[in-house]
């Protein structure tokens, strides 16, 4: 019996363990500040990581570094997975690269694609990118998948994977816009043409490989998320250009667009990102900002 643990355990991580619940060789442990009332969470973090296969992390970005730091007890053989999309505040740096730091010794992946949560609890099957730098680690990830409804793709390119999560959060802002300011479905697919185009530049700039926009991991999870209602950036777009936004609603895309103009410096060439920024960070009229990327 393998032994899969979560660490943070909301709607994503609860949807990625029903996704797991069908194989039958497998112990479910999970971990979480609050309780969910699920019978496979523990309290305490030291008995959840406790001599755990696979670790799979799913703590929000802002909380993420400071939930690391406190982990203690982790085997070296244990291999540990994010599905974390974001960025930590403060040193925008990505989960993958907060668990290197931490855990130099152990195999560190990347899961991401178009893995929405309410999709995944109604059985929608779907693919995925698991990216890890030793591929029979990514070997091992995938068979955990195996006959599920998520179809898991193999890479090397760790930090392409986890930026396109990162990046897709961003030009979603922008879809949900476009959709709420009433700019009709032409429009919308010319910023899908120009963000596919910014974020491969965004790669070359983190030295990552342009072809992983092509992955589950890019396009198919920025298409998935930027035509669906139930995404929180969209929604956060949706809204914004409505006038609608309430005060408890965030979305992790904001957040993003600082950490990413930090992490690439020179952002200058990059419109569609641009004008996300000025509406968003700087207050910039939305109409004009945004069908001024357009000619």
């Amino acid at each position: 019996m393998k032994t899969i643990t979560f660490i943070g355990f909301g709607a994503f991580g609860q949807a990625v363990a029903k996704v797991l619940s069908v194989k039958k060789d497998l112990i479910i442990r999970a971990w979480d500040v609050q309780s969910t009332g699920k019978e496979c969470q523990v309290e305490d973090i030291k008995d959840a990581v406790k001599d755990a296969d696979l670790i799979f992390f799913a703590v929000p970005s802002q909380f993420f570094t400071k939930c690391i730091n406190s982990l203690r007890g982790v085997s070296e053989n244990t291999v540990l997975v994010t599905g974390t999309k974001g960025m930590d505040p403060d040193t925008n740096l990505f989960p993958f690269e907060i668990l290197k730091n931490k855990f130099p010794e152990n195999n560190i992946a990347v899961l991401s694609g178009p893995m929405l949560a309410d999709e995944l609890n109604t059985g929608v099957k779907t693919e995925a990118t698991i990216a890890c730098e030793n591929h029979e680690a990514s070997m091992r990830i995938q068979e955990l998948f195996n006959d599920t409804q998520v179809e898991l793709k193999i890479s090397d390119d760790v930090i392409g994977t986890a930026a396109l999560g990162v990046m897709k959060n961003v030009y979603v802002l922008g879809l949900g816009l476009s959709d709420g300011l009433g700019l009709g479905d032409e429009f919308k697919k010319k910023l899908v043409a120009l963000a596919r185009l910014e974020m491969e530049q965004m790669l070359e700039k983190l030295g990552a490989k342009k072809e992983t926009i092509d992955t589950p991991a890019g396009m198919g999870d920025f298409l998935a998320t930027g035509y669906s209602s139930s995404s929180r950036n969209y929604q956060y777009g949706f809204g914004f250009a409505k006038g609608e936004i309430k005060d408890n609603l965030t979305a992790e895309g904001i957040k993003n667009i600082q950490n990413l103009s930090i992490r690439l410096s020179d952002i200058s060439d990059l419109s569609f990102f641009n004008a996300i920024k000025s509406i968003f960070i700087n207050n910039a009229d939305p109409r004009s900002a945004l069908t001024s990327v357009i000619k």
